[in-house]
């Protein structure tokens, strides 16, 4: 993909013409990130040809994007189930 000086989400920096890019169906159309750039916020692990979420105008990776929904258990490491709760 080639755009013409665009800012990268991620650095800040712009791209030029000719630069490698990277873009994802999941945010706008004109957003492309450096390939360094294009990792996951929290743990910074490259997200190419990952699946990765966009949340909250950030990248993650499907381990970190599940941490914004439901948090994990110190024990095992499992996302925590969400709690139904009947009421009678």
């Amino acid at each position: 993909m080639m755009l013409s000086y665009s800012t990268v989400l991620q650095c800040g920096d712009l791209m030029a013409p000719g630069d490698m890019a990277v873009s994802s169906q999941r945010t706008a159309a004109e957003d492309a990130w450096h390939v360094e750039c294009f990792v996951c916020y929290k743990c910074r692990d490259p997200l190419i040809n990952l699946v990765h979420f966009w949340a909250a105008g950030r990248l993650y990776c499907g381990r970190h994007h599940a941490e914004t929904i439901r948090p994990r258990c110190f024990a095992c490491d499992e996302v925590e189930p969400l709690l139904h709760v009947v009421l009678i």
